[in-house]
């Protein structure tokens, strides 16, 4: 299965049989991010950000090579685009920034997620600003993106909470690994409860070729004579490895023997 840049909560809980709920713990517990995905809405619902840089002769640098989307957003990072409107570079007292809307897969601020999980996903705030979506010890020159709301306007943002490819990618694996565990515990366990029936029923395969007349013996004498001859199949213990009971009807159901 592939993984695309970015996945709608709903979808990824699908997909991956996580209930949502979860999603907000594993992100309250900071294991992973979650944010909000910005697709082509009318720009009535779309704020313009202050996007936030460490180095503008970098930023120069990526409006000349910056991939882009068949929207024409520019790539920053993951699932993170970036459409300009004004390459302009200012300042205040956060550091250098430039106006732009932001486009794909942005994560939430970590205070936003404390209230997202606290209101169980349906929190009314908005995040105070979005950060891009990159990688562990990636290098990026983009810092976070600040949004200009405007007062009476209705973002789309409440309730919603979306997750990165990445952030998939990172359940996937780990839950195909905790399944995969349980997967071969189950298989050892069955492999462990098979193994007795087996030996039980190699030796009683035994013990009626040892002498013919034992095939017309019942159940209950064939399940006798197994224990009376239990000391040559388990030396250890003299003792076949399942009860009285439980090895009549081993037999009764294996070899179709009456009572």
């Amino acid at each position: 299965m592939i993984t695309r840049e970015f996945y709608h909560l709903e979808e990824a809980s699908k997909l991956l049989g996580i209930p949502r709920k979860d999603f907000y713990y594993l992100a309250y517990k900071g294991e992973i991010k979650l944010g909000a995905i910005f697709g082509e809405r009318s720009k009535l619902y779309t704020f313009k950000s202050k996007v936030y840089i460490k180095s503008d002769i970098e930023f120069n640098e990526w409006l000349m090579s910056a991939s882009a989307n068949i929207n024409g957003d520019r790539h920053v990072s993951g699932g993170s685009y970036i459409e300009v409107i004004d390459n302009s570079i200012l300042s205040d007292s956060e550091g250098f920034y430039f106006f732009a809307y932001i486009k794909g897969y942005w994560n939430f601020d970590d205070k936003h997620i404390f209230k997202v999980y606290d209101a169980s996903g349906d929190e009314d705030d908005w995040p105070s600003y979005y950060s891009p979506d990159i990688a562990q010890q990636e290098e990026c020159n983009f810092i976070k993106s600040v949004p200009v709301y405007e007062d009476g306007i209705d973002y789309l943002l409440n309730g919603t909470a979306d997750l990165s490819g990445r952030e998939f990618d990172k359940l996937k694996i780990k839950y195909a690994k905790e399944n995969e565990v349980s997967s071969l515990k189950s298989l050892s366990q069955k492999e462990r409860h098979a193994k007795p029936r087996v030996e039980i029923l190699q030796a009683v395969i035994s013990i009626m070729r040892s002498d013919v007349s034992y095939l017309n013996y019942t159940v209950t004498k064939l399940t006798d004579v197994l224990f009376e001859k239990a000391h040559i199949f388990w030396p250890d213990k003299k003792l076949p490895p399942l009860e009285y009971e439980t090895i009549k009807k081993l037999i009764s159901e294996s070899f179709k023997f009456g009572s």
